[in-house]
């Protein structure tokens, strides 16, 4: 018996390849990175947000 066929997008090698991986990491700065909270509500001063020193190989 054949397999239906395709009904709207289809995911490329490449997509299937990354949802076979068996861990990935998603790292996430906000404001909230520099004010030490663990929500924020949005009146923080952006002037805060400035991770000049930031190396994300470490």
């Amino acid at each position: 018996m054949d397999s239906p066929s395709a009904h709207g997008p289809v995911p490329s090698a490449r997509q299937l390849a990354w949802h076979r991986r068996g861990a990935f990491g998603f790292v996430h700065f906000t404001q909230n990175t520099f004010t030490d909270r663990e929500w924020g509500y949005g009146d923080e001063s952006p002037s805060g947000f400035a991770p000049t020193a930031l190396d994300c190989r470490q």
